[in-house]
């Protein structure tokens, strides 16, 4: 894989287990350790638009791709930005030769 082509950096998380200020459990993101500022190629597929809910919501499927891991899980998400975006499915490894990953991901905005 060209280097040049992984032009942004994304972040992944995971759900964490804390407690609120009253000490009720909650669920929150975090950064993974050593899953900061990776360098990827982030590229929109698709976007659509659809009545949910009594108001129009806005849907963006992203192409992530970076270099090859064998860490990534489906129930992470991966911060770009100010965007969040979940994981779709599971990673797709390049023609099966570990060099690159792609990732479908969607991000919704309402």
């Amino acid at each position: 894989m060209r280097s040049g082509r992984l032009n942004a950096q994304v972040t992944f998380e995971q759900k964490v287990g804390t407690k609120d200020e009253y000490g009720h459990p909650t669920e929150d993101w975090a950064p993974i350790p050593g899953m900061v500022d990776i360098w990827a190629n982030v590229k929109p597929i698709t976007g659509r638009e659809r009545w949910a809910n009594q108001h129009m919501t806005n849907t963006a499927t992203l192409a992530v791709t970076i270099r090859y891991r064998d860490d990534i899980k489906p129930e992470m998400r991966i911060r770009f930005g100010d965007m969040r975006l979940e994981i779709t499915g599971p990673p797709i490894n390049v023609d099966n030769r570990n060099r690159e990953l792609v990732i479908t991901c969607e991000e919704d905005s309402t």
